[in-house]
């Protein structure tokens, strides 16, 4: 009797652990998450006052608007940004290909 009541007594306490031990993983993967969620709102915010700033001034920096043939460096701003987007949407499509075969 003695064994089965110790048996009991010590499920109980590695129960209750247990509970403890995912209640306090569950908080710290919420607070995981509202941290990256942070990060991530704050770099977008930082990434678009930079682009905010390189906009309104980048053109001084440049002189494009200022040139005789302003068609180079408009075929510039552009031709890059449509090169680089293809190329991103080229190399998702190439993982999701790769996925798909296995």
């Amino acid at each position: 009797m003695k064994t089965w009541k110790r048996h009991l007594h010590h499920t109980t306490e590695v129960s209750e652990a247990s509970q403890a031990n995912e209640a306090f993983r569950n908080s710290k993967a919420s607070s995981s998450q509202k941290d990256n969620n942070l990060t991530y709102v704050l770099r977008v915010f930082n990434l678009s006052l930079l682009g905010a700033f390189l906009i309104k001034y980048g053109e001084r920096a440049l002189d494009a608007p200022f040139e005789d043939s302003p068609l180079v460096p408009a075929l510039v701003c552009i031709l890059i940004p449509t090169a680089l987007n293809m190329s991103t949407w080229a190399a998702l499509s190439a993982s999701e290909q790769v996925q798909d075969a296995n």
